[in-house]
């Protein structure tokens, strides 16, 4: 006796694959892992050029500048944080020279690309697992959380803010649009680590 079989074939259901998953309708991605990916910034060539006439006026300062984000606004990140106890009245403990070096070569790295002002996904993927990798992240962390990185952009813009303006007693009104494209640069690398501003 043979049997047959008395289901009918049912068409499989239509999934909604490319809502779900924007990779692959070509959408490209908003958010990753670690952070916002860049995909279109309001980074103009006012803002461009602007960038371009702070790196011929920091030109002179561009080694004591890459050195401070080594160490000190390093240090002033993690204190921040409550990781490490330091006062700016201390010393940053010392390093290893090949660590030191390291950092120093991140640091010039991410100073160079900041004051370039091209902010594209490889550069997004530059400053989340590279840079601040390098200069924040501690010996069993292979990640910079965004609390640090934060406080690190603070520093770091002050530490620029302070270098245009030489005395307090100073016009800063000449330095204005420098100083407004780099703290739109740094605004830019808050919004890849989902940073506040």
């Amino acid at each position: 006796m043979q049997t047959t079989d008395k289901r009918r074939p049912v068409a499989p259901k239509e999934t909604p694959v490319l809502q779900a998953r924007p990779e692959r309708s070509g959408a490209p991605p908003r958010t990753g892992v670690l952070g916002t990916i860049l995909t279109d910034v309001d980074f103009g060539e006012d803002e461009r050029d602007a960038l371009a006439s702070l790196t011929d006026v920091l030109a002179e300062r561009l080694d004591t500048i890459v050195e401070t984000a080594a160490v000190t606004a390093r240090h002033a990140a993690l204190a921040s944080e409550g990781l490490i106890d330091w006062s700016l009245q201390q010393s940053p403990p010392e390093t290893r020279a090949s660590i030191r070096n390291l950092r120093k070569h991140a640091a010039r790295q991410w100073i160079n690309a900041t004051l370039e002002g091209e902010y594209d996904s490889s550069f997004s993927r530059q400053l989340r697992h590279t840079w601040m990798p390098i200069l924040l992240a501690e010996q069993h962390r292979n990640r910079a959380t965004p609390a640090l990185v934060g406080a690190f952009l603070d520093f770091m813009e002050g530490y620029v803010a302070a270098c245009l303006v030489d005395d307090i007693a100073d016009n800063i009104v000449p330095h204005w649009r420098r100083l407004h494209a780099f703290r739109t640069a740094v605004a830019v690398q808050r919004r890849i680590f989902g940073v506040d501003e």
